[in-house]
């Protein structure tokens, strides 16, 4: 772990923005080659944090906007990454084909809302249980939905690494969004 700056870490390609108002986590596993993955896991968690963490103070979300404005911070500044993304495996030829698994979580004192695209899973932990709160956008995870193969099937299929979306690898996404209260 290293501090980039007071209240804010950085592990690999995860970001947590730490304010007085809640919790900002983003966790981003880059794909399409050793250095395209790597920038695109990076491109994608800086750019959703730039949202929250460098724009004007005065546009900030106040805590009573919270329930409205924050998952729509989160689904923005998630297309605005894969519009970046995309863009950048267009334009140069040592990433194209570059993309990467997007997970990101905004925690306040009345809810946590999450934004997911491809298979970068959340959990969470309460009363000393863990629970998957985020469902992988993969071939296989259809699959078992459609009653084709079971869950314990999933770790061994030939398709297992095939997922239905990801930042950069598409121009357009549909980011799965969800709220826990």
């Amino acid at each position: 772990m290293s501090s980039q700056d007071p209240g804010e870490f950085v592990i690999e390609s995860q970001k947590f923005g730490i304010d007085d108002n809640g919790v900002i986590l983003a966790v981003s596993d880059g794909m399409g080659g050793a250095l395209a993955g790597e920038v695109a896991s990076k491109m994608a968690v800086e750019t959703v944090s730039q949202k929250f963490l460098d724009e004007d103070p005065e546009k900030t979300i106040a805590p009573e906007d919270f329930n409205q404005s924050l998952i729509s911070k989160l689904y923005d500044a998630t297309v605005y990454a894969n519009h970046l993304i995309h863009h950048q495996g267009r334009t140069d030829a040592q990433f194209q084909g570059m993309g990467a698994t997007f997970t990101g979580i905004g925690i306040t004192p009345e809810a946590i809302d999450l934004i997911q695209v491809g298979d970068s899973r959340a959990y969470l932990v309460r009363n000393s249980q863990i629970y998957q709160v985020t469902k992988d956008q993969s071939l296989v995870q259809q699959l078992i939905d459609a009653g084709q193969i079971q869950p314990e099937e999933a770790e061994t299929h030939t398709l297992k690494n095939v997922i239905l979306q990801a930042l950069g690898a598409q121009n357009e996404i549909f980011p799965v969004s969800a709220r826990l209260l």
